[in-house]
């Protein structure tokens, strides 16, 4: 999130910007959507998150990560957290 808010980007809150959405299947990905230019605004920041730790269930051939969700609305942005990605 922090290259949402850095250069070259520099969005700031109540800012619109366009989008574009793609969506991807089994199939591979499909046609890109046209832009949304007056409907996405930027509402809020998201805090960081705490960095990951290694899990006590990392051996020779797995690693474990543990980390601490964001459950607070002002963690998260106000919105639930659909996934997480490593």
């Amino acid at each position: 999130m922090s290259t949402f808010w850095a250069a070259p980007l520099s969005y700031t809150v109540d800012q619109v910007i366009a989008v574009i959405v793609t969506a991807t299947n089994q199939n591979g990905q499909g046609l890109a959507s046209s832009a949304s230019t007056s409907s996405a605004v930027v509402q809020t920041i998201s805090a960081a998150m705490a960095p990951p730790t290694r899990g006590e269930g990392t051996s020779e051939t797995s690693i474990q990560v543990d980390w601490l969700a964001q459950t607070v609305h002002v963690q998260s942005g106000g919105s639930a957290i659909l996934s997480y990605n490593l």
